[in-house]
């Protein structure tokens, strides 16, 4: 079974956070944010290897946006709690993987 990863932020046998590129235990995670605005909206997305100091900072970011700000439009209201639902789920399934 061939376990390398070609990930950049595992190269060198050496795991580095995407975002505060501190070496450590990290794991890939991607959460989507949503701005929600009445004729249109826009999305954001958020993906890397992450230690678990980052991730639960940005996860804690992301939500709250989508909280107050992603319902603002017909399609932004109606995607709003599937956006919320996976991020919870992509949060907590990251943090089983650590």
């Amino acid at each position: 079974m061939d376990t390398t990863n070609s990930s950049p932020a595992l190269q060198g046998g050496l795991h580095y956070c995407d975002i505060c590129r501190q070496p450590g235990n990290v794991r890939y995670l991607l959460l989507t944010q949503r701005t929600g605005m009445l004729v249109s909206r826009e999305t954001r997305t958020f993906r890397g290897n992450m230690c678990q100091d980052c991730a639960a900072r940005l996860h804690k970011k992301v939500q709250i946006h989508n909280l107050f700000l992603a319902w603002w439009g017909t399609i932004s209201f109606c995607l709003a709690p599937f956006t919320l639902i996976a991020n919870t789920a992509r949060y907590v399934q990251f943090r089983r993987s650590l």
